[in-house]
C-alpha cells in the first residue's frame, strides 16, 4: 500500500532542522512519505521530532495555560494572550492557546505517520519496530491527554463521560473530525499507554521508558477515579 501522507522536503532532507514546519502542507514543495522514509534512520528522526514538539509544549506553555485557569493567579497585566486565558475569553486562534492546541496535533500527526510507515523501511529489526511503535503510541497518548485536559471538561463531569472531549486522531489524516467524547479519548489514551508499558525498554536514554508509561497510567487512572489501578501503576 502506498501512503498519501505528505512530508515537506525540508524535514527528512535536512535532518529536521526546522521541526515547526516539518509537516506543513506547502503546494509544490512536498514529497510523498514513501520517498522521504526509506531507512530506519529516517523513521527514527521523524519519531525524535515528536519529542521536540512535546518539549515546546511542556517547556512552560502548557503549565501557563493550565495555571491561568486556576484560582492561584491574579489577573496578568503584561500579556493579552494570558489575560484572554485568565478571563476565559480565548479561542484556539489566540497565540499561546492556539499554539498549544495545534502543537498537540502536530505531535499526534507525526506519531501516526511513524505508525503507518513501517512497511516503507526494509530490514527493520522487529525489536526496533516494537520500540518505535511503543514510543509513538506513548507520545500520541501524552498529546491526547494534554489536549483533553485543557480543552474539555474533566473526566467525571457527566456520569458516563459522554460530554465532548477533543478530536481523537488515530490515523495520519488531515480530514476534519468531530470532537470525540471524553470517555472515548481516555479509552484511547489508556490503550496506547498500556501498549507502551508492555513494549518500551526499561532504559531508553532520554526517551520514553516503561516507567514513564506506568507513571502516566497512574496519572490517567487517578483522574478517572480508579484509585486501585493508579496505585498499582505507581
Amino acid at each position: 500500500m502506498r501512503l498519501s501522507h505528505f512530508l515537506p522536503i525540508c524535514g527528512i532532507a535536512v535532518g529536521l532542522s526546522s521541526c515547526d514546519s516539518f509537516l506543513e502542507f506547502e503546494p509544490g514543495d512536498v514529497i510523498l512519505a514513501e520517498d522521504a522514509i526509506s531507512t530506519p534512520d529516517d523513521l527514527q528522526r521523524l519519531l525524535t521530532s515528536t519529542y521536540d514538539v512535546l518539549g515546546n509544549i511542556f517547556g512552560g506553555r502548557f503549565q501557563i495555560v493550565n495555571e491561568l485557569r486556576g484560582p492561584n493567579f491574579g489577573a496578568p497585566d503584561n500579556s493579552l494572550d494570558f489575560t484572554a486565558v485568565y478571563n476565559r475569553e480565548t479561542t484556539f486562534f489566540t497565540g499561546i492557546n492556539g499554539g498549544v492546541y495545534t502543537d498537540f496535533y502536530y505531535a499526534i500527526y507525526r506519531c501516526n505517520v511513524v505508525l503507518e510507515s513501517f512497511e516503507l523501511v526494509a530490514d527493520l529489526p522487529s525489536e526496533t519496530r516494537d520500540r518505535m511503535e511503543a514510543e509513538a503510541r506513548f507520545v500520541r497518548a501524552v498529546s491526547h491527554f494534554g489536549a483533553v485536559r485543557l480543552y474539555a471538561q474533566p473526566y467525571g463531569a457527566t456520569a458516563d463521560n459522554s460530554h465532548l472531549g477533543v478530536p481523537l486522531r488515530l490515523s495520519a489524516s488531515q480530514n476534519p473530525l468531530p470532537r470525540a467524547t471524553v470517555a472515548e479519548v481516555y479509552a484511547a489514551i489508556v490503550e496506547d499507554l498500556e501498549f507502551a508499558s508492555a513494549n518500551l525498554p526499561e532504559s531508553n536514554g532520554v526517551y520514553a521508558t516503561r516507567d514513564a508509561a506506568e507513571g502516566y497510567l497512574a496519572h490517567v487512572k487517578f483522574l478517572m477515579g480508579d484509585y486501585a489501578a493508579a496505585a498499582a501503576h505507581a
